[in-house]
């Protein structure tokens, strides 16, 4: 993931999954399971999809953006579920410079599967829902994917397999930063 930290926002560049990749072992109710998104799941659930939320972990009560808003473009190429966004939430931006962002995870609905049995059990989803991508401050469900880090105009740096981590490029004043550290300090009051 390509983090670049401009003034008072950041701008995210790469995957939020990558198709026929195993997640970490899940638990459900039918037992230990290992999940893997197929080719094709996300651009048929973007197709059908009015809207597409940004949420901070998961939550809905931190609400980054949305398709619509324009800050946050998705699409499925060759590699995965493709992101593009820019965020100027300044806990973000102040996660982001403190490199304490982990990855990516997505919340769906499942509409069409394929169980096979095995220990842990394999879940193959061909037909998804998805209402929201979530940027993650904790480590997310699926690891398998690249996180490119690179400078505006240079050639890739580096990759590496993984959400775990997420390198940060800045650029910004000294004012800009006290100015969103101030707010911070009054949102933990």
């Amino acid at each position: 993931m390509k983090v670049e930290i401009r003034n008072n926002q950041i701008t995210l560049d790469g995957y939020v999954n990558v198709t026929n990749r195993d997640s970490r072992t899940l638990a459900s109710p039918r037992g230990k399971f290992v999940e893997q998104i197929m080719p094709n799941a996300f651009q048929r659930a973007l197709d059908g999809a009015e809207d597409v939320d940004m949420l901070f972990n998961h939550d809905e009560e931190r609400r980054l953006g949305s398709i619509k808003e324009g800050n946050l473009e998705l699409r499925e190429d060759a590699i995965g579920l493709k992101v593009k966004a820019t965020i100027s939430d300044p806990e973000i931006v102040n996660l982001a410079k403190q490199n304490k962002l982990q990855g990516w995870s997505f919340g769906f609905s499942n509409n069409l599967d394929k169980w096979e049995d095995g220990s842990p059990q394999r879940l193959f989803v061909h037909d998804l829902t998805l209402y929201e991508v979530s940027l993650l401050s904790v480590m997310p469900a699926y690891t398998g994917t690249s996180v490119y880090t690179r400078s505006e105009g240079d050639e890739v740096l580096k990759e590496i397999r993984g959400f775990s981590t997420f390198e940060s490029i800045i650029d910004h004043d000294k004012e800009e930063e006290k100015r969103m550290l101030a707010v911070l300090d009054e949102r933990e009051q």
